[in-house]
């Protein structure tokens, strides 16, 4: 076994990455020297692997190259790929991204929907030691709590790193040693976006004037860890204190004579978009009934004492997407649509998933995906016709009120018929006069509080 491979092999082994070879593992490959190696070393390992391309057509023919490299890298392996195209500038139309998170976005939400068609046990990205510093770095000079100081885990939720613990070079050296090709993107050698401008100029400065610094500094993010655990454990035990969440809301008065009450205040907001100026600015306003802040949709309110999240309205949230339910729908929302005949039926109790009568099919519906607008309401199953405010039940499932307007509805003729993920309306369901009925699966997930 090359030293490249052993060295995988204990990674995956100590953080317990892929706990049995014939566990089907979905490799995200770009055709650069991380993806390749990772791929490389996993099938030689006797790994279940397929893997998977974005092509953003971004570069041009460079972005076709690397397509193409991809597929003859996995045919020569004998690994099957899937490959999918993106629409970048829809995506940052839509969102309001920049190309690098819309990226990202997409990236990521494909790869979730790949785990599920394919039932594979995880994605392995390529990320290695020197990425995990990059971010390091990154994050001080943005700023950062001790969690942001241990840089990139080794496993969050199914994606997974096995090279984390390799270098850059150590992969390029693996390569020539099996013979294996692969690409170079060209945005890669750029400065223009600040992560290049560490790896490309400042960390070969660092560790020209003080040699092995990036050893160092890898050892210490392994130390920090073990500390931000226990660090963690304690942050959500004074959450838990502190946080109502049946009013989503903070007793600030009893918080503000917390002696850490700063920390603890950055911790819970965090995930949010707050930082630690806000939270030092909340607890200066603690007696201040009325004082609000904002950072992006999230919205703080101080009312006699209690910190209590609210949202902003942004006028994004009022678009309205036109769907079809004649096929299965893949914008803004990914919705998969079948039509079954009634012998068929055989409901289950999934929020993710509702049946309607296939009858809406005939004739000329409005039909549209949206979010969440104050006034909502609909009218649920088992409240015999009487309508409810959507509002109620967000607060019902605890969904923060921060996260309220993430929620897509799915409307029919005006009227709410579904709540994507909590609950479906009484409107077009199937009755004993149906004769066939449309399935409709969400393959999303709504964020509670608990989530952060």
């Amino acid at each position: 076994m090359d030293e490249f491979e052993q060295k995988i092999a204990r990674t995956i082994s100590t953080y317990g990455l892929i706990p049995r070879k014939d566990m089907k593992i979905i490799v995200g490959l770009s055709g650069g020297a991380d993806s390749v190696a990772l791929l490389t070393a996993l099938h030689r390992l006797g790994y279940t692997c397929t893997a998977a391309h974005c092509n953003f057509h971004l570069r041009g023919e460079e972005s076709m190259r690397d397509m193409h490299h991809a597929i003859s890298i996995t045919q020569n392996l004998g690994i099957d790929l899937s490959i999918k195209h993106f629409d970048v500038p829809e995506r940052q139309r839509q969102t309001g991204e920049s190309i690098e998170m819309a990226c990202r976005s997409l990236r990521y939400c494909w790869f979730t929907r790949l785990l599920e068609d394919t039932q594979s046990a995880a994605i392995a990205i390529a990320h290695h030691s020197g990425d995990n510093i990059e971010t390091f770095f990154l994050n001080i000079l943005r700023g950062t709590g001790l969690t942001g100081l241990t840089g990139i885990r080794h496993r969050n939720g199914t994606v997974i790193r096995p090279m984390l613990d390799c270098t850059r070079l150590e992969a390029e050296q693996y390569l020539a040693r099996t013979h294996t090709q692969y690409i170079t993107d060209s945005s890669n050698l750029t400065n223009e976006y600040k992560r290049n401008r560490l790896r490309n100029i400042i960390l070969p400065q660092i560790e020209e004037n003080f040699p092995g610094a990036t050893g160092a500094i890898s050892h210490t993010m392994d130390c920090l860890k073990e500390s931000a655990a226990f660090y963690n454990e304690m942050v959500e035990e004074k959450r838990r204190q502190y946080f109502n969440p049946s009013t989503s809301s903070f007793d600030l008065q009893a918080l503000s004579a917390e002696p850490s009450a700063r920390l603890l205040l950055f911790e819970w907001l965090r995930p949010m978009g707050f930082n630690a100026t806000h939270a030092t600015r909340i607890l200066e306003s603690a007696s201040r009934t009325g004082a609000t802040f904002t950072a992006g949709e999230a919205q703080l309110l101080i009312d006699r004492g209690q910190l209590i999240i609210t949202t902003t309205q942004p006028a994004a949230t009022q678009a309205t997407f036109p769907v079809s339910l004649n096929a299965t729908i893949t914008s803004p929302a990914f919705i998969t649509v079948t039509t079954h005949p009634i012998t068929e039926f055989n409901p289950t109790r999934d929020p993710n998933t509702i049946y309607l009568d296939a009858a809406i099919l005939e004739g000329n519906h409005d039909i549209q995906l949206r979010h969440w607008r104050k006034g909502d309401t609909i009218e649920p199953f088992g409240m015999g016709g009487r309508r409810k405010k959507v509002s109620d039940i967000f607060t019902d499932a605890k969904l923060p009120l921060h996260h309220k307007q993430s929620a897509w509805l799915l409307t029919i003729d005006g009227h709410i018929v579904w709540i994507l993920g909590l609950r479906a309306s009484r409107r077009f369901a199937v009755t004993p006069s149906t004769r066939s009925y449309i399935r409709l699966q969400w393959r999303g997930r709504l964020c509670r509080f608990k989530d952060f």
